[in-house]
């Protein structure tokens, strides 16, 4: 018996978020997701949750993620620092992630990026999701 599996790609659509002032559309990230960036170049990316692998929140090689506060989660990686979540919006859910590029690793995060996501959270009306780590 032959067995097809058929995988439909669920893209972000970045009109159903509304992001910060200053953040303008780039456009599609890896993993079909969707990135936004302001001037001071801190990116806020989303993506369906939907079919990643949860490595977003895990401790490996030079990623480093702990929780942070109200189910956001900090994490450093090689050359990237954040926030990020999930949330569920329209009956889907979300990851977002607040970030910068940086030149070293464990470097401090900024409060910025916090208050960007909180912002975030606040226009679309989203509160953080637990996550099982």
């Amino acid at each position: 018996m032959l067995i097809l599996a058929v995988g439909v790609a669920s893209a972000v659509n970045p009109d159903d978020f509304k992001c910060p002032d200053g953040y303008e559309k780039i456009g599609t990230a890896s993993y079909n997701g969707y990135e936004f960036r302001n001037a001071d170049n801190q990116n806020l990316d989303i993506y369906d949750w939907d079919g990643l692998t949860n490595i977003w929140f895990g401790n490996y090689d030079s990623h480093s993620c702990w929780h942070y506060d109200n189910n956001i989660y900090a994490y450093t990686d090689a050359g990237f620092c954040g926030y990020e979540e999930l949330v569920e919006h329209d009956g889907k859910t979300y990851l977002i992630v607040s970030f910068l590029r940086t030149s070293s690793v464990g470097s401090d995060i900024p409060d910025s990026l916090y208050e960007n996501l909180l912002e975030f959270n606040e226009l679309n009306n989203l509160e953080p999701i637990p996550v099982e780590r």
